[in-house]
């Protein structure tokens, strides 16, 4: 899952169902469909995955094994957290378990997703939160979440504005993610930093993530997820204005790759296609993703963003 594989992640978890007599989740095999609803939903599909994650969750909510419900609650979660179904009350219910466990990891996550919640209303407050949970991932030991925390500010400082302080968190995520092949996170901060780099003509970062990107991508899915799609078409672009080259219009078809979703850094990327669209003289393209984005905030995932 952390490594961006996730049609293999799926694989495997549906292998170890069968293995184990498949059907519907049991508690031995609930934490394995609660992966599969996870994985499949962080490469963009949604059809049953929800109810599949629920299932799993059911399977073991009224037993006696609170490590594995915590194990499930958090595959169930974070899958429900992809379909834009969870919130922060999920968030806190599996920090507050995984404290009473005192599962370190677990609660790093719910804490810094918990706080990103927080900043979409009140941004320097979550900054203070962030900063609490990097204080407690350094006393545990829990190096790739104190990175997460590093990427959660950096991209809560660009909407604040504030660059400079963007680039110095961006970088130490960046140092924690290359150190230690942490490859989402380091996709997820370079998703940051390269619009940064686009405004400045910063060919240091351009170059930066070409050295790291020659190396990620064979661990990256041929086939990206609608997210993907959107990303690769803004971050072509953001390289070229970083280093003074022609930009290359981005592709017709990824208007309809645009799904919505709430991260800073993909409204950056929309809004990225819409302009270069623009520029190329393409109102129907960028009229069309201007419309179909509209619809899709018009819904509940709306926020101040």
């Amino acid at each position: 899952m952390q490594q961006i594989r996730f049609p293999e992640a799926a694989a495997v978890s549906e292998a170890g169902i069968e293995h184990l007599g498949g059907g519907p989740p049991t508690p031995l095999t609930a934490r394995l469909h609660g992966l599969v609803a996870w994985a499949l939903a962080a490469n963009g599909e949604s059809d049953g995955l929800a109810a599949r994650a629920d299932a799993a969750w059911v399977a073991v909510e009224t037993g006696n094994d609170p490590i594995r419900q915590l194990d499930v609650l958090e595959c169930r979660t974070a899958a429900r957290d992809e379909l834009d179904l969870a919130g922060p009350d999920d968030w806190v219910l599996m920090e507050d378990r995984a404290r009473g466990l005192e599962r370190w990891q677990q609660v790093a996550v719910a804490g810094r997703v918990r706080a990103t919640f927080a900043s979409w209303t009140d941004p320097q407050g979550a900054l203070v939160q962030l900063g609490a949970v990097a204080e407690e991932a350094a006393a545990h030991g829990q190096t790739e979440q104190a990175g997460w925390v590093e990427y959660s500010r950096c991209e809560i400082l660009w909407t604040l504005g504030d660059w400079d302080a963007t680039l110095e968190s961006g970088a130490r995520a960046l140092d924690i993610a290359e150190r230690y092949a942490y490859q989402r996170l380091a996709f997820r901060t370079f998703m940051v930093v390269l619009q940064v780099a686009a405004e400045r003509h910063d060919a240091a970062l351009a170059t930066r993530w070409e050295r790291w990107w020659a190396e990620a991508e064979p661990h990256f899915p041929p086939n990206p997820s609608s997210y993907g799609r959107v990303l690769q078409g803004a971050y072509r672009v953001w390289l070229a204005r970083a280093t003074d080259r022609a930009t290359l219009m981005p592709e017709p078809e990824l208007v309809d790759a645009i799904v919505p979703m709430v991260n800073a850094h993909y409204v950056g990327a929309v809004e990225t296609l819409v302009r270069s669209w623009l520029d190329a003289g393409r109102a129907d393209l960028a009229g069309a993703a201007s419309a179909r984005w509209t619809s899709m905030v018009a819904a509940d995932a709306e926020t101040p963003l």
